[in-house]
């Protein structure tokens, strides 16, 4: 309707919007976006142009890492993302056609007013997507697409559903609380209230549990000169609380003297 409701003489419409939206999970639905704006493309002398911010998409999303285009099977006329999360290191990037890109480099004040990346940072930027462009890192993206979902589904066959229906049945609760920022929560909400098929709900909650898997390696790495020290746990494995306190035990023994 938005789009429709352009009122005439406008000569440029651009559409901006999220491929991943990190806190839900949902995923930019682009063939539809495609098909909704195809019927009005006419309408706008000087163009009308699709920018996705795949910051969340790239590098987790699609069969190859190559985000919500290649997951949702429709192209954006620009991607905006970043090498800050399933990359590892810092800066961003602006993928587009040559003459739009040459006109981000000669008008873009963002860019032009501020300091390049150093050497280094383009070095690790282009280091990373080698490794997800290759056949290792598309068998790390298949292992961990694979872990994520079978987490999600022991969570289901556990009865996580029918927790979140006791949990709003007993308590005041709403979507605005962050206990229903967990991962998951907020899917099954709406699928308690019938606005998600069980289907959307599962696959938006693993979604969800993508970003989280993304934002927790990007925190992790914080701390990579401590590694050595880790204990890891396989949360799918049984008796793991027994071993999760064994772990802290052995923890405090070592603070503890």
């Amino acid at each position: 309707d938005k789009i429709a409701n352009v009122p005439d003489g406008v000569r440029r419409v651009v559409v901006i919007f999220d491929g991943v939206f990190s806190m839900r999970g949902d995923v930019a639905p682009m063939k539809e976006i495609q098909e909704i704006l195809a019927p009005h493309r006419d309408r706008f002398p000087d163009g009308l142009v699709t920018v996705v911010d795949d910051s969340h998409g790239i590098g987790a999303y699609g069969a190859t890492g190559r985000g919500t285009e290649e997951h949702g099977g429709a192209p954006a006329d620009l991607v905006v993302g970043t090498f800050g999360k399933a990359f590892g290191v810092n800066g961003g990037f602006v993928a587009g056609s040559a003459d739009v890109i040459e006109a981000v480099r000669q008008r873009a004040d963002t860019y032009i007013y501020t300091n390049p990346l150093s050497v280094a940072d383009c070095a690790a930027a282009s280091e990373s997507l080698a490794i997800v462009d290759s056949e290792e890192g598309r068998g790390l993206l298949r292992h961990l697409h694979a872990r994520i979902a079978q987490r999600f589904d022991a969570m289901l066959a556990a009865g996580f559903v029918d927790e979140v229906a006791r949990l709003r049945r007993h308590y005041d609760l709403s979507l605005e609380l962050p206990s229903m920022r967990c991962v998951g929560y907020r899917q099954a909400w709406d699928y308690l209230d019938g606005a998600t098929d069980a289907a959307t709900f599962r696959d938006q909650s693993i979604a969800a549990t993508r970003q989280l898997a993304k934002r927790q390696l990007t925190w992790q790495r914080k701390f990579e000169a401590q590694w050595d020290a880790l204990t890891p746990l396989d949360c799918l494995q049984p008796g793991l609380a027994a071993r999760v306190i064994a772990a802290v035990r052995r923890g405090l023994d070592d603070a503890c003297g």
